[in-house]
C-alpha cells in the first residue's frame, strides 16, 4: 500500500490527489487520508484528479463532501477534473455536488484561477453563515449529560465556524482583515488564537480522534447539562510524522492556539467569540459600506452581543 505523501503530488504549488478508477467503500484508508492531508502541504485548494476513475459510490462521494468542507474552512476550496466523457458528471448532478463542489474538464484548467470561483464567495457565504447559525444556535437549545451527543453537536459548530471562517479570508479578505485591525491588539490575538484552535479542533475531530476527549460537563452545571458551560479539555500533542515539515510546523502552531485559547475555557465563551467577530466580518463583506472599529473604551461583552451564544445562557460558565 503505498504511503499517502506518494498520493499527492505539487502542480503550479496546488496538492494534486489522482483516484484511482474505483472510489468505494473498499477504497484504502491511505486514499481517504490523502485527501484530508491534501491541504496541509502548504496550499488550502487540492485538485482531485478523477480522469481515470469509472465508479465513486455513495461512500467515495461522502470523502469528496468532507474534503471540501475542509478545504472550505482552510480558505480554499476541492476542484474536480473530470472530462466530459466520462459518467461522473451525471452523478454529482444526480446528487447535487456538482452545485457545491466546481469541477473542470482538464487539469490544466482546475489549477487556473477562474472568475467562477471568485464570485462563488458571495452564495458561499450566505449559506454558511445561516449554517453557523443553526449549528451554534442548538448549542443553546439542546441540553444534555451524554458526552456523546454533546460531541456531535459541538463538531458541527466547530465545522461551520471554521467554514465561515475560511469562506472570508477566501472571497473576502480585505473586510476580514477590515475588521480584524479593529480591534484591540490583545483582542485581535485572542481571536486569532481561537480561530487558530478551533481549526486544531477541527482536524482532530474528524481524524477518527475520540471526540469525547476534547471536552466535559462543567462542574457546576452538570445538572442542567447545559453544553456551552462545557469546558474544552487539555490534549497530548498530535501525532505529524506523517506530515511534511511545512504541515507539522502548521498544526503545531494550531495545537498551541487551541491550549492557549481553548483548553480550560467553556464551549460558550469560545463560540461566542469566533461567531461574534465572523458575524461582523460578514456583515462588512456583504454591506459594502463597512463595519466601524469598535470606538476606545467600548466593552469586549458589547461586541459580544451580535453572537448567537447569549452569556446569560451559559456562554461565560
Amino acid at each position: 500500500m503505498p504511503k499517502v505523501s506518494h498520493l499527492i503530488e505539487m502542480a503550479s504549488g496546488v496538492p494534486v490527489v489522482t483516484l484511482p478508477a474505483e472510489v468505494d467503500v473498499t477504497s484504502p484508508d491511505v486514499l481517504r487520508a490523502a485527501l484530508l492531508l491534501a491541504p496541509r502541504h502548504g496550499h488550502a485548494t487540492i485538485v482531485v484528479d478523477m480522469t481515470q476513475t469509472q465508479l465513486c459510490d455513495s461512500s467515495g462521494l461522502n470523502m469528496l463532501v468532507r474534503a471540501h468542507k475542509r478545504a472550505v474552512a482552510e480558505g480554499g476550496e476541492l476542484r474536480l477534473v473530470i472530462p466530459d466523457t466520462s459518467m461522473l458528471g451525471g452523478v454529482l448532478a444526480v446528487t447535487g455536488i456538482d452545485r457545491l463542489i466546481p469541477s473542470f474538464t482538464s487539469l490544466d484548467e482546475a489549477l487556473a484561477e477562474t472568475p467562477a470561483a471568485r464570485t462563488a464567495g458571495g452564495s458561499a457565504l450566505d449559506w454558511s453563515i445561516t449554517a453557523m447559525r443553526d449549528a451554534t444556535g442548538r448549542l443553546l437549545r439542546v441540553r444534555t449529560q451524554d458526552r456523546q451527543s454533546a460531541a456531535v453537536l459541538i463538531r458541527e459548530a466547530v465545522w461551520w465556524v471554521t467554514i465561515v471562517d475560511g469562506t472570508l479570508v477566501r472571497y473576502h479578505r480585505e473586510a476580514y482583515d477590515a475588521v480584524l485591525r479593529g480591534q484591540r491588539h490583545a483582542e485581535r490575538r485572542l481571536i486569532k488564537g481561537t480561530l487558530a484552535g478551533l481549526r486544531f479542533a477541527r482536524n482532530r475531530m474528524s481524524d477518527d480522534v475520540d471526540q469525547v476527549d476534547f471536552i466535559r460537563p462543567h462542574a457546576g452545571c452538570s445538572r442542567d447539562g447545559r453544553i456551552t458551560a462545557w469546558t474544552w479539555q487539555p490534549v497530548p500533542e498530535p501525532p505529524l510524522s506523517s506530515l511534511p515539515p511545512p504541515g507539522q510546523a502548521w498544526e503545531m502552531t494550531r495545537y498551541r492556539a487551541y491550549e492557549a485559547q481553548l483548553a480550560g475555557h467553556t464551549v460558550g465563551e469560545i463560540f461566542e467569540r469566533a461567531a461574534a467577530f465572523l458575524g461582523l466580518a460578514a456583515a462588512k463583506a456583504t454591506s459594502g459600506t463597512g463595519v466601524s472599529a469598535i470606538p476606545p473604551g467600548q466593552s469586549r461583552g458589547s461586541l459580544y452581543s451580535t453572537s448567537p451564544l447569549d452569556a446569560r445562557d451559559g456562554g461565560n460558565g
